[in-house]
């Protein structure tokens, strides 16, 4: 799967498209559940909670922790190399009462 981030200070954005294989664990699972929902070439901004983020934890310095991480996503290409159906994936857990970072 590829995809291109667009939130000017991320580091991620300025990397451009990347690839990776979906449920693998090679991303935050907020964008694993994103991607599973995209059709190609769709773009999309969305919110990924901290329990699909990164935690507690953060991603210091740039994500502080319990933060809300806004993602921009464009799915430019997809494979079918080790399929996984939307099915596999557990659901995701409630978002529960954490308020969003500043």
């Amino acid at each position: 799967v590829e995809f291109a981030a667009s939130d000017k200070p991320s580091k991620l954005a300025e990397a451009g498209p990347m690839e990776f294989f979906v449920g693998k664990g090679e991303v935050i699972k907020g964008i694993d559940y994103a991607i599973m929902r995209m059709r190609k070439g769709q773009t999309v901004r969305f919110t990924v909670t901290p329990q699909l983020a990164y935690g507690a934890v953060g991603l210091p310095p740039e994500v502080p922790p319990h933060a809300h991480v806004i993602y921009d996503l464009t799915l430019d290409d997809f494979g079918n190399e080790g399929v996984i159906e939307m099915d596999d994936l557990p659901p995701p857990p409630p978002s529960g009462d954490v308020p969003p970072s500043p």
